[in-house]
């Protein structure tokens, strides 16, 4: 065999075998396409969490407070995958009321960082007219660093009162998922003290498992709401997700100020601003006891957050009683 006929066979060889590479690698994605592919949806910002029931079954409505534009913190909501996004749509005296599609309700189970986690009450509704200052910045508070934040006087903490709610910027309905799953610490000293703390979750993940007896179609998760002119409805899109353990949905509360907070002004505006759409909520002042950022420093070694600053923390509002107590929408 003379030297041409050598390389010949040596170049058909090394092509057979990356041609057997390339099938096994093609055979491989096309199975991992195949499983079962479980879901994640992460809300990142200051959403209000209230587990409840009606006559359609269970779900969580995740309520979003009155911090866009002109609020002195302004956020922005919007929902988005790693395809393909939308920015929510609100009105200044409507709330909008969202529902995500395509999935059912499982038996949850808590887990992760510790939720800041309220008894529900009852909001008056119908409500004749938002109480005053629903959408006015909260002032009511110091605005040092080592001092503590106060709420101005609210009613008596009573099973039977009924309370006049400021009304949510949105919300959205959400099936309960297999894990309610606290995440991203921060780190928060209330008055009266609470011995759960001081670490509490200032985000939330969903983790639903896709799983033969009950199946999750990716292909059919939407968001929609009637409501506002045109309508809303986004349909996620997870392809760029495909051949990952789980898909991954984002919905956010973004803060649009990105600068130095060094005394946690920014978190404390909002964490006011949340409490308002619970007035029975018996928290008098909020410290945070991580040091803040100044000149690009860490907030903390548990959660420098995203933006700016320290997060505030996000509330779990949990049924007392079977009956179902609605907030204001």
């Amino acid at each position: 065999m003379n030297r041409r006929d050598l390389l010949k066979q040596g170049g058909a060889a090394l092509l057979a075998a990356s041609s057997v590479r390339a099938t096994a690698l093609a055979d491989r994605t096309v199975s991992k396409s195949n499983d079962l592919q479980d879901l994640v949806i992460s809300f990142s910002g200051p959403f209000c969490y209230w587990p409840e029931s009606d006559a359609e079954g269970d779900y969580i409505r995740i309520m979003a407070p009155q911090v866009v534009k002109p609020f002195c913190a302004p956020h922005l909501p919007w929902v988005g995958t790693t395809a393909n996004e939308a920015r929510f749509k609100w009105c200044p005296t409507k709330t909008y009321e969202y529902d995500l599609t395509g999935l059912k309700s499982r038996t949850v189970t808590y887990s992760g960082t510790t939720m800041c986690s309220f008894n529900q009450e009852t909001c008056r509704d119908p409500l004749p007219a938002p109480p005053p200052g629903c959408r006015k910045c909260p002032t009511e508070f110091s605005t040092s660093h080592s001092s503590s934040s106060v709420l101005p006087p609210h009613g008596t903490n009573s099973p039977q009162e009924v309370y006049d709610c400021c009304p949510a910027l949105f919300w959205i309905r959400v099936p309960i998922p297999d894990r309610f799953i606290g995440i991203n610490p921060t780190c928060v000293e209330f008055t009266p003290n609470r011995p759960d703390g001081p670490k509490y979750a200032s985000g939330v993940n969903f983790f639903y498992e896709n799983r033969p007896d009950a199946p999750i179609d990716l292909e059919n998760i939407r968001i929609v709401c009637p409501q506002p002119p045109g309508g809303f409805d986004f349909h996620a899109d997870f392809q760029n997700d495909h051949g990952l353990p789980s898909a991954t949905l984002r919905i956010n509360l973004s803060p649009l100020n990105s600068h130095d907070d060094p005394n946690h002004t920014h978190a404390k505006q909002v964490f006011f601003q949340m409490l308002k759409m619970f007035p029975w909520v018996d928290v008098k002042s909020i410290k945070f006891c991580d040091r803040p950022v100044q000149n690009g420093n860490a907030c903390s070694g548990a959660q420098v957050g995203p933006g700016d600053d320290c997060l505030a923390p996000v509330f779990l509002l949990m049924p007392q009683t079977a009956g179902k107590r609605t907030p204001k929408k």
